[in-house]
């Protein structure tokens, strides 16, 4: 019991731990009755500026022990963050910047083992709550509502002399080749505009992939255009 008094009576004191040390059911249940309640700050503040884990590598075997530990861990299942701990979160998150190498990791990861939500059914007040969040402005991909406007009077006719120009097939040389079906993509994005240098043939994933990075896909298509048929663009 002499090691628990100095783990309750000096907790910031540094106390080594020979090999096999182990606390008894007795000593764990004294010291978590004695913590019950409090705060221990002193542990955050003593881990500042650690780097003994720094490029630690793991060996296989203790990363196969890990994983074996967390099977069918469900300590954390349940669990609802408070707003002030998303807050803490969001603001340790703001301005990482995440290295190539970790990104190439995890998309290996994910074709290995597939992604970890993959499958998994929502529930109805879920999807809801998923909609109004990503509905009219909070969508990152809102434009003032320009997807609403109108396209103009001869839009059937022009989109299918655009696909016969482009011999029905994706202009797009990043094209992943996944869906064939053809549509006709406004380039500057603007519905009403439909002169045949604004338009140009794209399968359905690329067309999605449009959404996304406006600037540069305007700036692809209408290289392309130009190099295809010669149009100009200020």
């Amino acid at each position: 019991m002499a090691k628990l008094s100095i783990l309750i009576d000096n907790p910031k004191r540094k106390v080594g731990r020979p090999p096999g040390f182990h606390l008894t059911d007795q000593e764990k249940a004294r010291l978590s009755e004695f913590w019950t309640g409090k705060k221990r700050p002193y542990n955050s503040e003593r881990m500042k500026g650690h780097t003994f884990n720094n490029g630690r590598e793991h060996s296989e075997a203790t990363k196969e022990k890990h994983r074996l530990q967390m099977l069918g861990n469900t300590y954390r299942k349940g669990t609802k963050l408070t707003d002030e701990d998303k807050l803490k979160i969001s603001q340790a998150l703001k301005g990482r910047i995440i290295s190539k190498e970790t990104i190439i990791k995890r998309r290996e990861t994910v074709k290995k083992n597939g992604h970890h939500q993959a499958g998994r059914p929502l529930k109805e007040e879920t999807k809801i709550k998923l909609s109004i969040s990503l509905s009219g402005q909070n969508n990152p991909n809102w434009r003032g509502g320009i997807s609403t406007e109108p396209y103009c009077i001869e839009w059937n006719c022009i989109k299918e002399y655009v696909k016969e120009r482009d011999n029905n097939v994706c202009m797009n040389p990043f094209c992943h080749k996944t869906h064939f079906k053809i549509y006709v993509h406004h380039i500057n994005y603007t519905k009403n505009q439909c002169g045949p240098d604004n338009l140009i043939s794209l399968c359905n994933s690329c067309n999605t992939r449009a959404n996304f990075k406006r600037d540069r896909w305007q700036h692809l298509y209408q290289f392309i255009m130009n190099n295809f048929y010669g149009y100009s663009y200020v």
